[in-house]
């Protein structure tokens, strides 16, 4: 084999030991968020032993998530030197401006779960959510209330990259928008804002909205819209956070981005 040829095959090796692998980063990332490590950092306890007596557990095994978690960009420093916060690590903080800790805890929990039994979800063409946790997710976060708030919370962080949404997908043709489990609700205002009318909803309390045509649409706030409505039956609905409005789409031919 060519120096080339052994070249590219150790950067291939490498590229599917870092995809194997991404399992644990994920891990990592989701139990310093759980642990709250972000907050105390924060607050001022830089050391692993510090930390550890913060969040109840044991110096030695935090001492290497802490390590991991370097390796991450998600801090910096060292036992001796005190841990600090990077940028992102600062995204694992509660209550920040783009908070993502509800983010990074429930990928690590309800959804990686989930992913462990992509493999059956596959073969018999069953839901992975509802193949691992024995109940479709609507269902679950009906009856776990934790779940369901932290789920809300979750689909609110990390929205900064939907304003890209509209350039990146054709709704050139759509008619109505809908927008998943989406929160709030900031994604199909700004692709409903890609064509000349449509109609766009969020199913997080599955009411809709009508967004005004172009020539109108300018005077209207992204996203303005009214608070969840106390009949809504959604297993998303969290009282307070949802920003639907009531009323109904018209009908209209529907695209998913």
């Amino acid at each position: 084999m060519s120096d080339s040829g052994g070249h590219q095959q150790a950067e291939a090796e490498r590229h599917l030991i870092g995809l194997l692998t991404g399992a644990w980063r994920t891990q990592a990332v989701s139990v310093a968020a759980q642990l709250g490590i972000a907050d105390h950092i924060a607050a001022g306890h830089h050391t692993a032993a510090a930390l550890a007596e913060r969040v109840g557990t044991d110096r030695d095994r935090l001492r290497r998530l802490l390590r991991l978690l370097v390796s991450l960009q998600v801090v910096t420093g060292d036992d001796v030197a005190g841990y600090r916060l990077t940028g992102s690590g600062e995204l694992l903080r509660t209550g920040v401006p783009g908070s993502m800790r509800d983010l990074c805890d429930i990928y690590g929990r309800e959804f990686y779960t989930a992913w462990g039994s992509a493999r059956d979800a596959i073969a018999e063409g069953v839901p992975g959510f509802e193949r691992a946790h024995g109940r479709p997710l609507g269902e679950h976060l009906r009856a776990d209330e934790d779940a369901r708030s932290r789920f809300q919370r979750a689909m609110n962080a990390g929205q900064s990259f939907l304003d890209e949404v509209p350039a990146r997908f054709d709704f050139s043709t759509a008619h109505t928008v809908v927008d998943v489990a989406g929160g709030a609700g900031p994604c199909w205002p700004g692709c409903c804002g890609a064509v000349r009318a449509c109609a766009g909803s969020c199913s997080t309390c599955r009411t809709c909205s009508r967004w005004p045509s172009r020539t109108s649409r300018s005077a209207a706030p992204a996203g303005s819209a009214s608070s969840c409505p106390a009949t809504c039956s959604s297993p998303f609905r969290t009282p307070g956070t949802c920003t639907c409005s009531p009323g109904c789409c018209r009908t209209g031919r529907t695209r998913r981005a």
